[in-house]
């Protein structure tokens, strides 16, 4: 049995929040070291899974304490199996961080995503026949138009065993039915999943087709950071895919379009893990719209987080000094909200 582990530190710089913030005086350089991962346990391979050839992954994000343990860990994403879910978050809270520290006091490392891959230890091989074959009827029921006996295909394959490999092509397919009912929301999670992998089990021009389309979705949703970082993806095949310049350049004229807009709007909706997130483009935002069943919502700037109640007709604003900030909402699946984000002093 083999479990492989991808750890992404996301190291920033924040202070003590407020609802309402005010900038530090001067320009101060600040030192920081990341918090260093000591001792890790590997999850439990789920029993039932393992015996089925199930393979899959979980991406978790979690706080590192001042005294290097996890806490706070939740469920980013995943290939979709609450198998792998579960004992991810249980095996995350065992291990053990050296902690984060900035200008040598100890502090809290709030931004640490992970992604556990589990995989059996035999050989990887490729989709097999069977599999192969459902796809195809798949696709041909999606460019018939015949979507309601596609999307009843497809549940059936998303409840079969499946290794890393037909994960992929899972949600690859799964993304030309979301585009073929226009569903923006699922189509870019499983644009998100199919490359979950990079390139090493979609031929690279599928990949690509998908990167491609993922960024396109990411900017319809007013997803903009991500869709800078697809862009930024994007570069490292530009040599063999000469198209994706385009892509690019346009990536370019949207940043320096996001810098002149006064107001990005963005809608909201909890996915199945009770919470919904996304990078903070701008450093002053406000919920338009929240339904009853929205709880609250948690900021994660670089080395500090803190949980807030979702308010009307209230503005949050964050100092550029803090750097980046993801803003995590949490409720009940499918609860929706709307919020907005600000240039500094137009409200």
């Amino acid at each position: 049995m083999k479990v492989a582990f991808f750890i992404f530190l996301v190291l920033k710089v924040v202070f003590v929040f407020s609802e309402t913030l005010s900038e530090n005086p001067g320009s101060v350089e600040i030192k920081t070291t990341p918090a260093i991962l000591i001792h890790k346990q590997a999850p439990m391979y789920p029993r039932k899974a393992y015996s089925e050839g199930k393979e899959g992954w979980v991406i978790l994000s979690f706080v590192v304490d001042r005294e290097g343990e996890v806490v706070d860990p939740i469920v980013v994403d995943s290939s979709g199996s609450r198998a792998f879910e579960r004992p991810s978050l249980a095996a995350v809270k065992e291990w053990k961080y050296s902690p984060a520290v900035v200008d040598g006091e100890l502090v809290e490392q709030c931004h640490t995503r992970m992604k556990m891959v589990f995989e059996h230890d035999r050989e990887q091989r490729g989709v097999s026949n069977s599999f192969r074959k459902k796809l195809q009827r798949i696709s041909s029921l999606i460019s018939k138009g015949d979507l309601t006996k596609a999307k009843k295909a497809l549940h059936f394959l998303s409840i079969s065993s499946r290794r890393i490999v037909e994960d992929a092509w899972f949600w690859f397919v799964s993304a030309e039915y979301y585009k073929a009912t226009g569903n923006s929301e699922k189509l870019l999670e499983s644009l998100n999943r199919a490359v979950a992998y990079d390139d090493r089990y979609l031929p690279l021009p599928n990949f690509i087709h998908a990167l491609k389309n993922m960024y396109l979705i990411e900017i319809k949703l007013g997803y903009y950071p991500e869709a800078l970082r697809s862009a930024s993806w994007a570069t490292k095949y530009m040599d063999d895919f000469p198209s994706l310049k385009k892509m690019i350049d346009h990536s370019k004229q949207l940043e320096a379009q996001l810098s002149q807009t006064n107001e990005i709007p963005l809608n909201g909706i909890i996915g199945r893990h009770g919470n919904w997130a996304a990078e903070l483009i701008r450093y002053e935002f406000s919920f338009d719209y929240f339904s009853d069943e929205v709880d609250k919502f948690e900021l994660r700037c670089d080395l500090k987080r803190q949980s807030f109640d979702v308010k009307m007709n209230h503005v949050w604003s964050v100092p550029k000094s803090w750097g980046k900030c993801t803003i995590v909402v949490f409720g009940d699946v499918d609860a929706d909200f709307r919020f907005s984000q600000h240039l500094p002093g137009q409200l």
